[in-house]
């Protein structure tokens, strides 16, 4: 399932951010490893919209 989540975020950073697929996939590394995934409702795009948010 991790696999599943990181393909998912990383998709959904480059598709907001215009990032490489390395770069997209080391931000998708970071937000997997604070979101807990069994208590999880939201969506890939708004875990994605609120990490460039809380960098802002």
């Amino acid at each position: 399932m991790k696999a599943y989540h990181l393909t998912k975020l990383t998709e959904a950073i480059m598709k907001q951010k215009n990032l490489s697929p390395t770069d997209a996939h080391r931000i998708a590394l970071e937000i997997y490893t604070h979101v807990n995934w069994d208590l999880n409702k939201k969506k890939y795009d708004t875990l994605a919209k609120e990490y460039f948010d809380n960098r802002a």
